[in-house]
């Protein structure tokens, strides 16, 4: 089993609850719908309740793995990096981030496609095959930073049964341009 953060709901000390009502969610995401999809008692247990699973998911080890070394390398290029310099910096950071210093090893898993060797590999081929040579331009805001892991949240339009707003949210890997279109440049990493 897992372990439960905070009181009897989340609400207390997450914002995307009301305050009215506890355990009420009026931040949705696709986390949290994808959870209510795949079954409302789960959806109670992880995202009401907070219950988490003591280890993590490898899908997800290797998901966050993949996603931060983009992260780093897109900062890298937005900065001026060359693609190798940034590709340094980019497997520098999973190295690293998969490594358990007390054990004196890398990161485990007894998954076949998803472990620390093949998300280096993945990184690597991803980059090449798509980070040389991109036609997409991160688009640099005015805070001078590159758009990459963008957080969003829009009110829905509706309200709940005690007069809250709902609001939809969400994270952006990219945002780039092609030919002056702007564009969401998004990175998946299932199985298929």
């Amino acid at each position: 089993s897992g372990e439960a953060s905070g009181s009897a709901f989340r609400s207390s000390s997450n914002t995307s609850f009301s305050r009215e009502l506890p355990g009420l969610q009026l931040a949705l995401d696709s986390t949290s719908l994808g959870e209510f999809k795949t079954c409302p008692r789960k959806y109670y247990y992880s995202i009401i309740l907070g219950y988490q699973p003591r280890t993590q998911s490898v899908h997800l080890s290797f998901g966050i793995g993949l996603h931060g070394g983009r992260e780093r390398y897109d900062h890298a290029r937005a900065s001026g990096a060359s693609h190798q310099e940034a590709l340094r910096v980019a497997l520098r950071w999973v190295l690293t981030e998969t490594w358990n210093p007390e054990l004196k090893r890398g990161w485990v898993s007894d998954h076949p496609m998803k472990n620390r060797l093949t998300l280096v590999r993945t990184l690597v081929w991803y980059l090449e095959q798509y980070g040389a040579n991109d036609p997409l331009q991160t688009i640099i805001l005015g805070n001078s930073k590159p758009a990459v892991e963008l957080s969003f949240q829009f009110d829905s339009g509706f309200q709940s049964i005690t007069g809250e707003a709902i609001t939809f949210c969400g994270h952006l890997d990219r945002l780039a341009t092609l030919n002056d279109e702007p564009y969401i440049a998004d990175l998946k990493t299932t199985g298929s």
